[in-house]
Order: C-alpha cells, then structure tokens, then sequence
C-alpha cells in the first residue's frame, strides 16, 4: 500500500486469472522502501467454506453455525495432534503436521499459536519448535524478566512506586 502510484516504487504483476495486482518484492523489501505489503486471505477460500456448509445442510439435514461450534472438542483436538490435517486450510502441508504432531494442540489458543509461529520470522529464530517442547514439559522455561515467574505476570506482592 502506498500514497503514490505503487508502480512508482516497486515492480508488480498482474495475475491474469483473477486480476490480481501482486508485487514482486517481500515484506523486508517493501517495509525498507516505506510501503505496507499485506496479505489478504483470498475470498476463493471463503467461498470454498460456504460452498461447505451449504453441502453439508444439503446432504446431511444438519445447520452448521460456523460461530456456535464449540472450541473444546476433544476429537478434534486429537485430529489435530495426530498431524490428520491434509486438506485443512493452513494446515495440511508435511512441516506444519510436523508441528502440530510436536505441539499437540488440546486447546484454541494452540490453534491461534500454531498458525502465528509458523512464519519465517519465527521459524527463523526456532520459537515454533520451543513453543512445542516447552507446552509439553520437554523443555525448561526461562523467564526473561522477573515479574513472568508467576502465573499470568503477577507478581504476589504489591508494585513499588
């Protein structure tokens, strides 16, 4: 994203199946020459998860409230540890399964982990895999700071002015 005509500043590319402007630079690139470069998900996938549920209340009678799906079960939580996830968005490639057979998620908030670790900045530093061996005690956690020693960062004595 830029103020000025982006073509001004970086070489893009005009994908002809769906029009899409992309740039041909990465994100270090972008973000050195001033620009925000944002990924968006497409709404091909959208499309794909409606086109799903509709399915699914054709062929099964059942309403799926993509909403109200409960955030505790366990099946899936066990599906998901088992690395079971080919043809699952954002999921299904051989080193993200790695991961998750690693990290065996049992909760949403692994979800949430396991997809903002799995980038080069954090792979790049290995915090995906620590994350994994520490969640599962294989791993010594070391506070960086004293007030992260307690739960949550409390600390169980009052703050000092």
């Amino acid at each position: 994203m830029s103020a000025e005509t982006i073509t001004d500043h970086i070489p893009v590319w005009t994908r002809h199946t769906d029009g899409a402007v992309i740039t041909q630079f990465d994100y270090p690139t972008c973000e050195g020459l001033g620009l925000l470069k944002m990924d968006f998900l497409g709404l091909r996938n959208l499309t794909i998860m409606a086109d799903a549920v509709a399915a699914i209340e054709k062929n099964q009678g059942t309403k799926v409230d993509l909403l109200g799906l409960p955030l505790d079960d366990k099946p899936t939580y066990e599906l998901l540890g088992r690395g079971d996830t080919l043809g699952v968005f954002q999921f299904d490639g051989g080193p993200m399964r790695s991961l998750l057979r690693m990290m065996k998620p049992d909760n949403f908030e692994d979800i949430s982990a396991v997809g903002a670790l799995y980038r080069p900045g954090p792979m790049g530093v290995n915090s995906h895999t620590n994350y994994a061996l520490r969640k599962n005690g294989l791993q010594e956690i070391t506070p960086i700071h004293p007030e992260l020693e307690e739960p949550c960062g409390r600390s169980s004595s009052p703050p000092t002015a």
